[in-house]
């Protein structure tokens, strides 16, 4: 189980990273729900999205949805 929640946290990382240019506030937020700083734009993408981003023992931060439903 942990090494399934640690992959599916560092796919949704990385992901962040590609999703910043079409929707950054959300992205950005994604970053602080896992933990992680959100200086997107001073790192180069090539380092960004190497697997193993995310330290061990990094808290994961609850917060609202980041898409909430619409009905």
């Amino acid at each position: 189980l942990k090494i399934v929640l640690y992959t599916v946290a560092e796919t949704l990382r990385i992901i962040s990273f590609y999703l910043f240019p079409f929707i950054p506030q959300s992205a950005s937020k994604i970053l602080n729900q896992l933990g992680l700083s959100d200086q997107i734009q001073a790192q180069k993408l090539t380092e960004l999205v190497v697997w193993g981003g995310i330290p061990d023992g990094c808290p994961i931060k609850k917060g609202p949805a980041l898409f909430p439903k619409t009905e």
